[in-house]
Formats: structure tokens, sequence, C-alpha cells
């Protein structure tokens, strides 16, 4: 019988094993019978048939897989393939299981017979398939045999839905009991939950603290690591740091924390007793810096309050309270940069200039950017200590460091280069226009480096600097028409009951307002609030015709002390009156565009901080500010206006309201000023000597924006030009030129002389290049100063030389080199000397003639008949005008001519057949017309000098 049982189960692809441990089970050999064939088997072996176990099991209780002793089988299956078949009691599980209680009632509509015994079977998923199994082998055991988090979701899981509570329990207690991965987390979470109470004290642990908790942490945590702990606790210090900057970010989630006036206060108390220690090393430096030195371990520590100081001005920034840090930092900057002076930091490899340097771009950003309001003063006195250090420190960077830790440094700095030059460039577009000018100049001046790149300020200085006339020429046109209020002010009554009403005509912008909601923010406890119904004494209506209507709770002794507008109307004198649930009633008609700025108006009665975001905020707050008569916030407005940058957009706007403001407008629009002619004259000139200087090809942009300046400052648009020259400007500018052409006569000789050597040369080749290129930007210069002629008698007299350059088999392909850029000098040349800008004698224009013809007419030989490509096609579409300028040019050149010279020339073109560029129609025109009336004409001259001769 045992035979036969053990042949038909292989038979239906099923091999029985011994279940003793967690790894027995029936395996699956083939294709597993469906649930409806398990019937053939018991057929086939008959009820009461014979089964004996593969192994003696030991007396005692029921274990799983003893065939012996079950009388129930339990079948687990997967879609997948998967098919078990274990050998269990319906004792134990009809005691811990529900759901088998349930199938092997009397009440369970379908039952199996399987070798004398009942068989449930059990579907699942191929991820549960082991799960299924470990929870059959619970339920046998007493122990809690659960090893891993994994295992316990699992096998929780599994258990929940066989309605296992004990083994539930077990899964639940291991898991409440051991630590969690992240991943793991995110498991629990998705299973634990539908436990209902059971899942409590397990998601006790991922549950959010209150508010007042958080708050313990984080206090506890900013003292600690702005207490200077000794370097053992290193570690635990940046350990610290890291967590109270993840609490104050907002990422996938809201920030941990939401900074109140207490988080405030205990931040700022840390901080500034963390700059006073600063400060007092600073100090003990500037007293005998060979003394500190000599303490054990002072540069380390100054070194690492550094680095607490670079670190906390993030914490500040996000609570917004940089404003102590930023001013104690200005103060302290000319003891600072004196500390850096000294010859051991200046060679020290211990990163105390470089930690300078990073805390110092942190504070120039948010001075730059307006997040920290400064005086004018005080940010030109930033600009000025700063600039020299960071441009020395640059330098030290590239040419002092050794390669193998300047490699490092640059790679883990290199975005402090790029961050100081941005805000270096913000600070000095928010100073007078007449400081900014000797920035410049210093700037352009400079011989050894030229970090930062202030290309962007110069470029703005250059635009502002032009336009000023025309801007601030029709702002005074205006003034006469300007109210103070900006715009047209009507008072009118509404309603039977009395009420003030105000109408403004202002700008069309609108925005939702949100700041409303934040009108409890920043307010310290026990003042009056905004909002604050149980003490407010008067109610403030806001409306617009559109419909937005807002009722704000006030106190009228705040009104009354800040507000003009609002003093005159809660007066016993203000002949109208409004009362509203006990409270006097102010209402306020305003424009659609005005609405916001109202209620930010209001909120900023309220709070002394400097709440100004940008510059839109602050030209709409002022604009109603003026009309309601709030002095202070005007005030804040402009400071924060005079110390933020401005974009050229927000430049039209300032100017539109802040004029009619009258003296309080000065340090604003000192800003937008024409700066006087001597800076001006400064500027250009530093300009002309740097961009016709040749500088290396690394500041290659810079000296195109320089030419792009120099030409835009000399040209006549919808502004007259911004510098008129006079003899000292054309001087200057002749001494330069003279010099760059010294310099390509030069490098000309130098390719006469072996041509082949030079082009080995790395990099002569793109420098004579460059010099061509430089030469055709500034006869442009030339021209508008009306003093090209040396350039064209120079050209002249080594044309010869040049061309003989081009000849060199080496040139005759460059597509868009030198020859294509001696072509472009050429064309202005001969424009020149053809139009009578420059004269030159017969024999001269001659010569030019008859050596630059041939050169011209092959150039454009070639480029009609090389094959089209995307280089050549560009080329042609860039350079269209050159061949029509040069047509015409070799025209009026040609008609210059004596007419026998005229006609030899002509004989030679008409004889051409291979190519009619360029084309002397008109000159052939004019020769032919002149040559036919010549005896006619010189008849007449002839016979009225016979007639003079007889009078005499």
């Amino acid at each position: 019988m045992v035979q036969k049982t053990t042949d038909l189960l292989l038979k239906k692809g099923i091999r029985l094993v011994d279940y003793q441990t967690t790894q027995i089970r029936l395996v699956q050999v083939w294709d597993q019978p469906s649930i409806h064939q398990t019937s053939d088997f018991d057929q086939q072996s008959g009820s009461g048939s014979e089964v004996i176990a593969t192994n003696n099991e030991s007396k005692g209780p029921n274990k799983i897989g003893d065939r012996s002793t079950s009388d129930v089988v339990v079948r687990i299956r997967t879609e997948e393939g998967c098919d078990d078949w274990i050998y269990c009691h319906s004792d134990i599980l009809i005691n811990k299981s529900k759901y088998f209680a349930d199938r092997l009632s009397d009440t369970w509509p379908t039952c199996q017979i399987l070798d004398s015994r009942n068989c449930v079977e059990v579907h699942c998923q191929e991820h549960d398939f082991d799960y299924h199994i470990t929870v059959l082998r619970l339920l046998y055991i007493t122990s809690d045999d659960i090893s891993s988090v994994k295992n316990a979701l699992g096998t929780l899981r599994v258990a929940f839905e066989l309605g296992c509570p004990l083994i539930v329990s077990t899964c639940v207690n291991y898991l409440e009991a051991v630590p969690w991965e992240e991943s793991e987390e995110e498991e629990i979470l998705k299973i634990i939950p539908a436990m209902g109470p059971q899942a409590e004290q397990i998601l006790a642990r991922l549950q959010p603290v209150n508010q007042s908790a958080i708050v313990k942490i984080f206090i506890s945590a900013i003292r600690f690591a702005t207490s200077s702990p000794p370097s053992l606790m290193s570690d635990l210090k940046t350990s610290a740091q890291e967590q109270l900057e993840y609490m104050l970010t907002e990422d996938d989630d809201v920030p941990l924390l939401t900074a109140d006036d207490q988080i405030r206060l205990e931040t700022r108390k840390c901080v500034n007793r963390l700059l006073s220690r600063f400060v007092s090393i600073v100090d003990s430096l500037l007293g005998d810096i060979q003394e500190f030195l000599s303490e054990v371990g002072k540069m380390d520590s100054f070194y690492a309050i550094l680095t607490d100081l670079l670190w906390v001005f993030q914490i500040v920034s996000k609570l917004e309270i940089s404003r102590e840090f930023v001013q104690t930092w200005v103060e302290t900057s000319a003891s600072i940069l004196k500390v850096t002076e000294h010859e051991f930091l200046k060679t020290s490899a211990n990163g105390v200039n470089t930690k300078i340097l990073e805390v110092t771009s942190k504070v120039l950003e948010a001075i730059g950017y307006g997040n920290v309001v400064l005086p004018t003063k005080m940010r030109l006195d930033m600009v000025k200590m700063w600039l020299p250090f960071a441009r020395l420190m640059k330098c030290w960077v590239d040419t002092e460091i050794p390669s193998g830790e300047h490699d490092l440094f640059l790679m883990s700095d290199s975005e402090i280069w790029a961050s100081l030059e941005s805000e270096l460039v913000s600070l000095i577009l928010t100073l007078p226009s007449g400081d900014q000018a000797e920035i410049l100049v210093e700037w352009l001046d400079s011989t050894k480096i030229r970090y930062p790149d202030l290309t962007e300020a110069f470029e703005v200085w250059c635009h502002r600097s032009k336009v000023a006339k025309r801007r601030l020429g029709m702002v005074d046109e205006k003034l006469s028409s300007i109210w103070l209020g900006f715009g047209s002010v009507s008072l009118g009554f509404g309603f039977d009951k009395r009420v003030w009403i105000i109408s403004v005509q202002s700008l069309k912008h609108y925005g939702d307002w949100l700041r409303i909601l934040r009108f409890m923010k920043n307010e310290s406890k026990g003042l009056s609030k905004i909002g604050d119904r149980s003490t407010s004494d008067v109610v403030v209506r806001i409306r617009t015709e559109e419909g937005r209507d807002d009722w704000i709770y006030c106190h009228t002794d705040i009104l009354i002390n800040k507000s003009k507008y609002f003093a005159d109307r809660l007066s016993d004198n203000w002949p109208t009156g409004q009362i509203l649930d006990s409270r006097n009633c102010v209402e306020v008609h305003c424009q659609e565009s005005d609405f916001d700025y109202h209620l930010t108006v209001l909120r900023l009665l309220y709070i002394t901080s400097d709440d100004i975001s940008s510059v839109k905020t602050a030209l709409g707050t002022i604009r109603v500010a003026v009309e309601l008569g709030c002095s202070q916030i005007v005030s804040t407005c402009i400071n924060y206006l005079d110390a933020v940058p401005w974009e050229e957009s927000e430049e039209e706007e300032i100017l539109k309201i802040i004029p009619a403001l009258g003296s309080q407008a000065e340090q604003i629009l000192a800003r937008l000023q024409p700066v006087n002619r001597s800076a001006i004259v400064k500027i250009f000139l530093s300009a002309v000597h740097f961009a016709t200087s040749s500088p290396p090809s690394s500041m290659n942009d810079l000296k195109t924006s320089a030419q792009e300046q120099l030409e835009y400052m000399l040209t006549e648009d919808d502004d007259v030009p911004l510098l008129t020259a006079d003899d000292q400007i054309r001087l200057e500018t002749r001494q330069c030129v003279n010099k760059m052409l010294a310099r390509f006569a030069s490098l000309v000789e130098s390719l006469l002389g072996d041509t082949q050597e030079l082009v080995a040369e790395v990099g002569k080749m793109d420098s004579f290049f460059a010099i061509l290129t430089d030469l055709s930007w500034v006869f442009q210069i030339l021209s508008k100063l009306e003093i090209s002629r040396e350039f064209v008698q120079t050209w002249v007299e080594i044309s010869t030389s040049i061309l003989k350059v081009t000849e060199h088999e080496l040139l005759k392909g460059e597509v868009n080199g030198i020859n294509s850029r001696v072509l472009e000098v050429t064309s202005k040349v001969l424009e020149a000397i053809g139009y009578g800008n420059v004269v030159l004698p017969t024999n001269k224009r001659l010569h030019m003639v008859k050596i630059w013809l041939p050169f011209v007419r092959l150039m454009k030989c070639w480029f009609d008949s090389v094959t089209s490509n995307e280089e050549t096609d560009s080329f042609l579409d860039t350079h269209t005008e050159i061949w029509a300028s040069l047509e015409s040019a070799f025209v009026s050149l040609i008609l210059t001519l004596p007419s026998g010279d005229q006609a030899e020339i002509l004989v030679e073109w008409l004889e051409n057949e291979q190519i009619r560029y360029p084309d002397l129609t008109e000159a052939l025109e004019v020769w032919c017309r002149r040559s036919k009336v010549a005896k006619r004409r010189l008849g007449m001259l002839d016979g009225n000098n016979n007639k003079t001769t007889k009078t005499v």
C-alpha cells in the first residue's frame, strides 16, 4: 500500500517529504494536479489507506508533517505552479486559526478528502508562499521563532489573513522590540495600519511628537552645535549641525520645525555668543599673532569656529535672522583682513583664509540680494575691502598652490568663485553710479588678474549712464503733474451711514493676497497683534469695485501713531464716523492692483522687522504707504530699494514712482544719475587700453564685452552718445591703436621670415587671427572718433607684405580664418579711401587698387567654386555685405584715378573671361561718358580761357 501511494503521488508530480523543520515540505516535481484531480488520488488510494512516515517521530505532542498522526492535509498553491501538501492536525488548526476553524467545521459547504483525511486548499501569491509555510510551522511551536523584520512582516500579513492571533501578537511584539531600516519603515506603514488597535504600539515609534518636544530638541542641539565643543566631539557637533539644518529644510516633506519667536530668540543668543568668541580671537590675533600661534591648538580652534560660522549662517538665513550676523561681520571686516595679511596665514595650508572667504561670500550674498539691508556707505566699504582680498586669493589659488592641492581645492571650492563674482556684481550695482565708475576703472586698469569678472556690472553701468539724461529728463517734465499719492484722489461718501472712502487710480497689477494669512507672524508677545479681535477697538475695511472685501481688526493707538491718514480719520475733528461691532470703522476703497499692498502696509504697521521681499513688493507698498501717510514704512521701502539690485524693467517702474518723493528719492536715484564726464572718460580710456591690449584668449569674453560697450558709448540711437570725443580721448585712443598696429606689423614680418616655423609655434596663428579681428573692430571706433587716417596709412604701407603672407599655402585654404579677416579689414580701409574719409595721393590710391583687386577677385572666385557645406554657407551668409561693400569701394576708388589708369583697369576687367567680380559696370559707364564729353568740355574750357585773357 505504501509503494502504491508513493507511486501514485509521483505520477501526479508530488514528492512526500518529512516536515520536522522549516525546510521540510512537499516539493513539486512536475506540473501540479488541479484541485479536482485530488479526488482521483482518493479513489485510487482508497479511504483508510495505510500511510507510513519516512522517518521515525518521537512520541509526544503532534508535529507538523507527521503522517502517522495527521488527520488533515493543507495544500498551498500559487498560480505560478508552486504546490505543497502539508500533513497537519485539525485540533491545532481549529484552536489557533479562525480561517481553518471555519473550513474544518461541519457547516462549511465544501470539503475534500485526501488519503482518509480532510483536505484544505489555500491559494496564495508567489511572494507569500514561504510565509504560509512559516505560519503553519509556528502553529506547532511555542517559542518566538522570528529572525528578521522582513520575515516578521511577511508572516504577520499571512497570519492576519488566516486569523492566527497568537502569531500576530508574536510578530507585533518582535517588530515593536527591534530597530528598523528606513526601507523597512515604508513596508511597515503599508501593512501595520490595517490591523487597527494592534498597530498602535508599533506606530507609536513613527508618530509625530508635539511641537514643544521638537522645540526642546532644536534648542538643545543649537546650543551644543554653537558652543565650540572640544575636537573629540567634532563628529557629534557635525551630526547636530546636519540634523538642525535638516529640521528646517523643506524637501519632499515640510520642515519639521516652524520657527517662532522663542526659537529665533534662543538661536540669536547662541549665534551672538559664537560671534563674540570669534571677535575675541580676531582681537587676540591682532595683538600678537606669534604668541597666539605658539599656543597648541589655537589655530585649529580659529579654523573650527570659522567652519561653525559658515554653517550657522545657513541656519540664521532659514530663520530670517541673519541681520546681526551680517552687521557683526561687516564691523569686524577690517580686523579680519588685517589678520589675513600675516605671512603665516598667507602660506598656511590650514585653510583659514579659505574659510574666511566662504563666510564673506555668504555675507555678501545676503547684502547684495537685499536679504539684509545696509546703508550705501557700508555696502561700498564691503566692496572696497573684500574685492582686493578675493582677487588676491584667486591669484594665489591659480599660481601658488601645488598642482595636487590645487586640483583638490578647485574641486571642492570652485563654486565659491562663481558665487563671489555674482555677489560682488550685485553689490556694485546697488551703489551710486559714480562709485560704480570708480570700481570699474580700477578693474579695467588691472594688469595681473581680471577676477572677479565685472562685465555684467560694466554693461549695466554703460546702459544706465547712456540713457540717464533721457530718463531723468522725461521725469523732470512729468514731476509737475505727479501728485505725491501717485494718482488722482477723490473723497466721497457711501451708504446711509457715514463712511470714509478713498479711490486711488494706480498701476494695474493683480496679486493673490497671502500676507493677511501670516499676520500673526513675527509678533512679540504682550503687544497688540493685527487681527486680534479680543483687543481690537477699530476695524479697517478694504474694498475694491471688483468685489474683494476684507475686514481687519486693528488698534487705534497703532494706526494713529504710524499713519497720518488714519490719525486724521480717527480724530475727534473728522466730520464722519461709523460704528461696527462696538468699534470705530474706517473703510478704504482701492484699485484691485493695490489691494494686497494695503494689507501689507497694515501688517507692517505692527512689526519692527524689514519684511520686504522684492522690488515689486517695495514699489507697491511704498505707493500705498505714501497715500496713507506711513513715513516709517516709506523709509523701510526706500532703504530696501536702495540696497538691492534692479532689473531694467524695474528701473522704469522706479522712475515712475520714486521721483515724486522729493528729497527721500535722492539715495535711490543716485544709482541712475549720469556720472560726471571725467568718470566716463576714465571708464572709456581704461576699456580702450584693455580692448586693444591683445589679452590672453581666456579673457576673450571680457575683451568682446569691452569692445561692444565702447562702441555702444559712441553710438547715437534713441539716446545721444554717452561720450563726445575730445583731444584727450583721441590722443589716448590713437596711442592704443598704434601699439596694436605695431604688434600686427611685427607679426606680419615674422610670417614673411618663416611662415612654416611661425605656424609650428602653438598659439602664434591664433594670436595673428585675434589681432586681425581686433583691428576690424577698432576701425569702427576710429571712424566714430574721426581719427582713422593713421590706421589707413599703416595698412597701405604694409599691404604688400600682408598679401605675400596670404599667398602662403597654409593660409590659402583658411575658410573663416586669417584671409577672411584680412578681407574684412581691407574692405573698411578701401571704403575710407574711396569715399574720401581719408585723403591719399593718387599713386597710393592706384597702388591699393592694383594690389588688392586681384586678391579680392581670387577670394570671391574661391568662395563661389568651393563645394557648398555648412562652414562656407555660414561664411557667405555673414560676409555678403563685405562683397557688396568691396565692390562699391573699388568703383569709387577707380573713379578717383586719372582716366588713363581707369582705362587700363577696365581693359583688364573686360578681358577677364573667368570672373567678373567686382562688377565695374558703373565705373565703365562713367569712364565712357567722361571720355566722350571730354573734348567738348575741355574745348569750352579753352574758349573761356581765351575770353578771359582778352578781357585782362
